[in-house]
């Protein structure tokens, strides 16, 4: 016998009743005639099923449509409370959970590997990973303060008016939190001097910050200066004791006893030079003690006097370089009214690395103790 739900009144508790009227117009004679034959209901008959049949059924279909929406409602009640009840489960399982027993050592050195490019390593720029990770939360936060290689990064590019005061001090807040440790700095400068909201003050400002730690900077880059080097000699000149690489990528350079170009020559650490520049080739450095030498960014290709004694500058910066280990070559195009034999052979005996952009800048060149060579075709040169 057909069945349905039925809730009570009084406790809500869900039983089932009979459908006593389904049996009767569904066993019944009537019933069977009708969807046995074509013959049209009587009136007596079209009678009952509109007066009994119907109503009955039209009641039920109401109430089972009520109690449907009942239901409805208490599953989303279950389902706001078991979403409730999900979050407090991850609380707890936060709560157990292994890494909160790690110790700041293993974080510090997740945090490391998260820096996987050089931008991620710019402890200036306030949108890169090192400044998101410190304000995840407190913990996060103490252990990124407290690593003091992921604030020795500075890649320092002199800002437009509208952002020069807050990179003032946001340059103050990352020196503070290198603590004594060695610096890293990428000086450039790419705002508008000329621009009538500059400010040069601020310019000065963050130079001098930037200066006063120049006893503790480990590696030094600079670029698009031109002729503003030489504010840099006197704050530059014998303040730099830990200065072990060095990167230059300029146009132009004054000259002059107390120029820039004397500035590096007596750093006792330093071994690793990287040139971009004709012009950077004077620059007096300790080449007794150089190992690796990179001037692939150097163009010495021209037919002009200028560029002839750039070329003959790099053979004579070569030939003060005895300690050499690694070397990656200016490009130098061949002409053939050159005369190659001004260029005397010299011996590189600890040159073991060499990545060349040009034949005539290795022809001068006697290498007995190479071991890896590459040549990379200079993107000017002719097919």
């Amino acid at each position: 016998m057909p069945q349905t739900l039925s809730q009570c009144t009084n406790c809500g508790a869900f039983t089932r009743r009979s459908l006593y009227y389904e049996e009767e117009y569904q066993s019944s004679v009537l019933l069977e005639r009708l969807r046995t034959s074509n013959f049209p209901a009587t009136d007596e008959e079209i009678s009952h099923i509109r007066q009994n049949i119907l109503p009955t059924v039209s009641d039920d279909i109401s109430s089972i449509e009520s109690r449907a929406a009942s239901l409805h409602e208490v599953i989303r009640l279950m389902e706001k409370e078991r979403e409730r009840l999900i979050s407090i489960q991850k609380k707890y399982n936060n709560l157990v959970s292994l890494h909160r027993a790690l110790p700041s050592e293993i974080w510090s050195e997740i945090f490391l590997h998260t820096l996987s490019s050089a931008s991620d390593y710019n402890a200036f720029d306030a949108s890169g990973s090192i400044w998101q990770l410190s304000h995840v939360c407190q913990k996060w936060r103490n252990i990124a303060l407290s690593l003091r290689s992921f604030w020795s990064t500075m890649d320092i590019r002199f800002p437009k008016a509208a952002q020069q005061e807050a990179d003032v001090q946001r340059l103050e807040t990352v020196i503070q939190r290198s603590r004594q440790g060695p610096l890293d700095i990428l000086l450039s400068d790419t705002s508008d001097r000329h621009h009538p909201d500059s400010n040069p003050s601020i310019l000065r400002r963050m130079l001098d910050i930037a200066l006063a730690e120049s006893y503790r900077w480990q590696e030094f880059h600079l670029s698009d200066w031109g002729r503003g080097l030489n504010m840099l000699y006197a704050p530059l000149h014998t303040q730099l004791p830990r200065l072990e690489s060095v990167g230059l990528y300029c146009a132009q350079l004054e000259t002059g006893e107390h120029s820039v170009v004397s500035v590096f020559k007596d750093c006792p650490r330093l071994t690793k030079v990287i040139l971009g520049g004709g012009s950077t080739l004077s620059v007096e450095f300790p080449w007794h003690q150089i190992t690796e030498l990179d001037l692939s960014s150097v163009d010495l290709s021209g037919s002009s006097r200028e560029s002839e004694d750039e070329r003959r500058a790099y053979i004579r910066l070569i030939r003060q370089c005895p300690s050499l280990e690694i070397l990656s070559t200016p490009f130098w195009d061949s002409r053939d009214d050159e005369d190659e034999s001004a260029y005397t052979p010299i011996t590189c005996s600890n040159l073991c690395k060499l990545d060349a952009t040009s034949v005539p800048a290795i022809d001068a060149l006697t290498l007995p103790s190479l071991r890896e060579a590459s040549f990379n075709r200079h993107p000017t040169a002719g097919h």
